[in-house]
């Protein structure tokens, strides 16, 4: 929930993990906003399953406020990675990740006609 609430997002989630994984997904159908859409669930995905992993295995406390710090931190580096022509900062992303992600809904440039990519600059 503290990742829903860090992009401004209310919603209701099932208690039941792999209903909500099923429908995240699903949220973005357009192409160019997928990419950013899942990036950020599977950063979510990937940052609990280590968490769980360290609690389990190492006995270590997990942290909520941690949790979104390494998620922040590692959507932001791979979609940094994965997206070359990224302008944002990490404090932009942190501060308003959705105006770090911009989505061309018709996948189009309209100069050129082509596919889009869906990470631009801030606002």
């Amino acid at each position: 929930m503290d990742c829903f609430k860090w992009w401004g997002i209310i919603t209701v989630q099932d208690k039941d993990c792999r209903k909500v994984f099923e429908q995240h997904p699903n949220a973005a159908k357009m192409t160019t906003a997928k990419f950013g859409w899942e990036s950020i669930w599977f950063t979510v995905t990937w940052t609990i399953w280590l968490a769980r992993n360290e609690k389990i295995f190492k006995q270590k406390e997990v942290d909520r406020r941690k949790l979104l710090e390494m998620v922040q931190l590692r959507a932001f580096n791979w979609i940094k990675g994965k997206r070359g022509g990224c302008y944002f900062s990490l404090s932009d992303w942190i501060q308003y990740p959705a105006g770090c992600l911009k989505f061309n809904c018709d996948s189009k440039r309209k100069d050129k006609g082509q596919a889009a990519n869906s990470v631009k600059s801030p606002v």
